[in-house]
């Protein structure tokens, strides 16, 4: 399972710990988590969440945000 950042605030969701704060025990994977979840840091949506994977790409292919063609990584 592979971590997953706001690419918003820079929240990290480890699904090995969890977030207890919100009552979700170590293991849960983020694509389990519920659609209307939202960063426990800034409310953002799930969906401005990045894989660590993502965020690498999108550092090595958009470093001055000007990629042509445009990446499909969204960057806030």
């Amino acid at each position: 399972m592979q971590t997953y950042s706001c690419n918003f605030c820079g929240y990290c969701y480890d699904p090995a710990k969890g977030e207890p704060r919100l009552g979700l025990a170590p293991g849960q994977d983020f694509c389990c988590l519920p659609e209307d979840w939202c960063c426990p840091e800034c409310g953002a949506s799930r969906r401005l969440f990045c894989s660590d994977e993502e965020m690498r790409r999108l550092a090595e292919e958009c470093r001055d945000g000007s990629c042509e063609p445009p990446c499909d990584i969204p960057s806030y």
